[in-house]
């Protein structure tokens, strides 16, 4: 199973430390590889504001990416984004 986890750094309201966002049930034999694909919209980036308001604030975002939750070792691969843009209200 390959699992994605996205971790917003620096929210305005309480979230969760990491959320799953993806997930493919993949079967490798020994010594055996694969390419997984993730695409991440801006729902999965978003929280409910203050103002009740489904948004995607600006700051930085984690990735992680293994086959369990990430816990610091060494199977997981990560990386950060930083949204600079506006925050964006999404529609319902």
């Amino acid at each position: 199973m390959a699992e994605l986890y996205v971790k917003d750094e620096k929210a305005s309201t309480p979230r969760p430390i990491c959320q799953l966002e993806g997930f493919e049930r993949i079967h490798l034999k020994k010594g055996e590889t694969k390419t997984v694909t993730f695409t991440i919209t801006p729902r999965q980036l978003s929280m409910i504001n203050k103002k009740k308001e489904r948004v995607v604030e600006p700051g930085w975002f984690t990735f992680f990416v293994g086959g369990k939750q990430p816990d610091g070792s060494s199977d997981i691969q990560s990386g950060r984004i930083n949204f600079t843009g506006k925050m964006i209200t999404l529609e319902k």
